[in-house]
């Protein structure tokens, strides 16, 4: 029967070398695993980066436009502002474009700025 046992032993010694290898498979898959979502997040962050700075470089010209657009319009004497009104906010002053209160042209050269950007649309930095 010592020659039973020792089959036994040996055969016992093979799973557990056999369960090793499959552990040292699940944990080699488990580090590239990680290395994948690692290389994903930064490719996730270079992806956001873009969109931010292509952002900013939209929001720059359109600020650099609304420049413009207010110098033309103080050479031309017409004011930017509301007489009867001591503040307003900017979504108010986006009401005043769109229900008229300006000059045409201005409200033609105020929707040509405003229609880019609506259209692109912002990204959710709620999420």
């Amino acid at each position: 029967m010592d020659g039973d046992a020792e089959e036994r032993e040996h055969e016992e010694a093979q799973l557990v070398l056999v369960v090793a290898r499959a552990q040292r498979n699940v944990y080699n898959l488990e580090h590239q695993l990680i290395s994948a979502q690692v290389e994903e997040s930064e490719l996730l962050g270079n992806l956001y980066r873009f969109r931010m700075q292509d952002m900013q470089r939209r929001v720059q010209g359109a600020n650099f436009d609304i420049g413009l657009i207010r110098r033309d319009i103080s050479k031309n004497g017409v004011p930017l502002h509301n007489q009867h009104k001591r503040h307003r906010t900017s979504s108010s002053l986006h009401e005043s474009f769109t229900t008229g209160t300006y000059p045409p042209i201005v409200n033609s050269i105020i929707s040509l700025i405003y229609s880019p950007i609506a259209a692109s649309g912002f990204p959710n930095l709620e999420a």
